[in-house]
């Protein structure tokens, strides 16, 4: 299989990474998970959340987090591939529409 240039990769890693970026991105600063975190904080203030209602709504929300974990984790490998030639598809889609210096000059940019 031909391999990726970088800005494929990127693509990739992205598309991989969107889900799972949505679960890191509630971390506390210090690393230590924060279910919710500001989507938490931001539904209790506007929603004026009793205290048993936050505590309902993070517990939905680390299992939530979990769920997405797993579905990231357990799909990685079965994407990997359709993304690759989707992405590889993509390029060669992009490199059609270029002329001559074009092109060379979009391999020289994509080249790792």
């Amino acid at each position: 299989m031909k391999r990726l240039s970088l800005p494929l990769a990127v693509l990739l890693l992205g598309a991989l990474c969107a889900a799972l970026g949505f679960v890191l991105g509630r971390q506390q600063a210090g690393g230590a998970p924060a279910p919710g975190g500001a989507y938490l904080r931001t539904l209790t203030a506007r929603l004026a959340l009793r205290p048993d209602q936050v505590q309902h709504v993070e517990q939905i929300l680390t299992r939530h987090d979990a769920e997405v974990q797993e579905l990231v984790e357990s799909h990685r490998q079965q994407l990997q591939q359709p993304m690759a030639e989707r992405l590889e598809h993509t390029e060669s889609e992009i490199l059609a529409v270029l002329d001559v210096q074009q092109r060379e000059l979009y391999q020289t940019l994509t080249r790792d």
